[in-house]
């Protein structure tokens, strides 16, 4: 048999966080809070017309217990304030950029003043731009207490700024950190890399860039390509490499030309050298010019002929 003098336990387990009502944005929510003031669809389905939060100050004045005047003032309005609270997940960490008129669920906390919403989708149409930020956990130490762009993955599309970014962090040993960015304001996309590459597309310039911590760099730059190292270029190619140009222009201390058959074909070609060495076996022509010699069809022709030593020729005219 129960004891009369038994207080009964209360079996109601249920959360004091509940739903509360629809409602319905009155103002555009400010692109840096996270909180809006809505208008509840169920306790105050008796307006009518636009929703607008709308404070009201109430003045009121008497005579209190001890016969003291007073006097006090009281504001109020239609609408309630409202935390967002990110139902869908808890990488996201800005509220969405919910503007007047759009419908959003309301939860409570038990009777107390604290209301949180959450954005339904249901009146997108209304939104103009739009700020998100996702941020993802990259650190392992359980110390942090707050994600920021040092211990996390970061994603942040941005219509206020017509950007789109990501990053990355060396929370949890990574060798580095990368950035990416769509800068759509300008048009230039960039990817970096904290050692100091780089790599850029500006499509207002019309050029390419892709440039190294050592400063070597290709950039494509409308009509013009610009190559630079300071140590070793290389090209190579199994079969054949081509160059066609207007002007050859080549400026090297040291030109080696390693190659079984060396063909120029040219309507002139000038060597401005104090001295040129042929170390094998010379041959020309028809004609060959040295100086004031001439060698033509195996005739010498010259001015003269001064010799240290003795001249032999079979035939001398």
């Amino acid at each position: 048999m129960a004891d009369p003098q038994q207080t009964p336990q209360n079996t109601d387990e249920s959360s004091a966080f509940k739903i509360y009502s629809l409602g319905q944005v009155a103002e555009n929510k400010k692109l840096s809070e996270s909180t809006i003031k809505v208008t509840p669809f169920e306790p105050m389905n008796l307006l009518d017309g636009e929703i607008r939060s709308n404070p009201t100050t109430i003045e009121t004045e008497g005579v209190d217990a001890s016969g003291e005047q007073y006097s006090a003032s009281l504001t109020t309005d239609n609408t309630i304030e409202a935390d967002w609270w990110p139902f869908s997940g808890g990488e996201r960490a800005t509220a969405p950029d919910v503007r007047r008129g759009e419908t959003v669920l309301l939860w409570r906390l038990g009777d107390s003043k604290k209301f949180y919403w959450m954005a339904l989708g249901l009146d997108n149409h209304l939104r103009k731009l739009e700020t998100v930020v996702h941020m993802y956990s990259a650190t392992s130490d359980e110390s942090e207490e707050t994600l920021t762009a040092d211990n996390s993955y970061c994603i942040t599309i941005s219509s206020h700024q017509k950007m789109l970014s990501s990053s990355t962090s060396m929370a949890n040993g990574e060798y580095t950190r990368w950035a990416a960015q769509f800068n759509l304001a300008d048009g230039v996309f960039i990817i970096t890399e904290d050692n100091g590459h780089e790599i850029s597309i500006d499509a207002k310039a019309r050029m390419i860039a892709l440039i190294n911590a050592d400063n070597t760099s290709v950039v494509l730059d409308k009509t013009n390509i610009d190559i630079n190292c300071d140590d070793n270029f290389t090209l190579a190619a199994g079969k054949t490499l081509s160059l066609k140009c207007t002007d050859y222009k080549l400026q090297a201390e040291t030109v080696t030309v390693n190659a079984d058959n060396v063909s120029y074909k040219a309507g002139k070609v000038l060597m401005d050298t104090p001295v040129m060495e042929v170390t094998g076996e010379l041959k020309t022509g028809n004609k060959a010019s040295i100086g004031g010699l001439t060698i033509e069809n195996g005739m010498i022709k010259c001015a003269g002929i001064q010799s240290t030593g003795p001249v032999r020729a079979p035939n001398i005219n």
